[in-house]
């Protein structure tokens, strides 16, 4: 009997391809580990590394065009400040990165499937050169925007959307907390040290801390100094800052282990000017997993997450 790789033609196997690779904040959702969406939305210290990677390596055009537009927060935010501040400021890094246009969140999810794909090549094959790359076949890490029933599955987190269409069975968790004397400094000039200090204090372990950023998910009695829409002082600066938007892991994930899909910024879908989730502009109702937001540009409240498939192509460096 003749050896099975002579009856079919083909060649051994490459024991560097069997394991397929973990691709970077991707949480799998099959079996073959091929296919996942990211455990978050990409945020502000993402696209600043996008940007300085542009400005080394690209036209200054390209570069030009990934900028984001800071005037999106004009609406909401009268003191210019986070028109200025939101992408570049420290204090914002790993906040998601919001008034880009569904072209650039194209764009980026070209350049960081690229950019993946090689380093996990480089990884498999022990080798930084892919041209010295000793196989015809290599990993192709592809990053793009999900489609809606992409979205809604990971959204769902395993569970049914008619019973919980948000994607959730616990909308408020246990307040914990800590420090009155700085909430203090964002409160209303009617209260007292002592009345507030005893106000928070009784708060601790009641449901009522939202586990979704949006218009109205804080339940009646919730007190304005705890809301995340009020100002508050910027830890670097000094000045005050309206904040309406919590950093991408402020808020527990759902059963896949998804944080903020619903709630805090909208994301975007494969159909350009359709945006799901909801965001802190969105009411409770307007954040369900299968409502539809539609949008025309960039937004404040508009952000990005994208799906990734993990597939094996021709080496195209040989």
């Amino acid at each position: 009997m003749l050896p099975l790789f002579i009856l079919t033609g083909s060649k051994p196997i490459d024991k560097r391809l069997q394991k397929v690779p973990k691709a970077p904040n991707i949480i799998t959702l099959n079996e073959a580990g091929t296919f996942g969406i990211d455990e978050t939305v990409v945020g502000n210290i993402h696209w600043l590394e996008y940007r300085y990677h542009l400005e080394k390596d690209s036209s200054w055009e390209v570069y030009s065009s990934s900028r984001s537009s800071g005037s999106v927060w004009d609406k909401i935010d009268t003191t210019g400040s986070l028109s200025e501040r939101y992408l570049r400021y420290p204090a914002y890094r790993y906040y998601p990165v919001v008034g880009i246009s569904h072209e650039q969140a194209k764009a980026y999810g070209v350049w960081r499937s690229k950019m993946v794909s090689l380093r996990i090549n480089q990884l498999t094959f022990k080798e930084l050169d892919p041209f010295k790359w000793d196989t015809d076949t290599i990993w192709d890490i592809n990053y793009r925007l999900p489609t809606e029933k992409e979205w809604e599955q990971a959204a769902a987190g395993g569970l049914d959307l008619g019973k919980y269409p948000l994607g959730t069975s616990e909308i408020y968790g246990l307040y914990k907390g800590k420090d009155w004397k700085t909430a203090f400094k964002y409160a209303d000039s009617t209260w007292t040290k002592e009345s507030f200090k005893k106000s928070f204090k009784s708060l601790n372990n009641k449901n009522i801390k939202p586990n979704i950023n949006c218009l109205d998910c804080y339940p009646e009695g919730y007190p304005d100094f705890l809301t995340k829409n009020l100002t508050k002082v910027d830890p670097f600066w000094g000045i005050s800052v309206p904040s309406p938007i919590d950093d991408f892991y402020a808020h527990p994930p759902n059963g896949f282990g998804f944080y903020n899909m619903v709630g805090n910024v909208a994301e975007m879908v494969e159909e350009k000017g359709i945006a799901k989730g909801g965001s802190f502009a969105h009411t409770q109702k307007e954040c369900d997993i299968k409502n539809q937001i539609l949008y025309d540009g960039p937004q404040a409240w508009l952000g990005v997450r994208y799906a990734c498939d993990i597939r094996k192509i021709k080496n195209p460096y040989r």
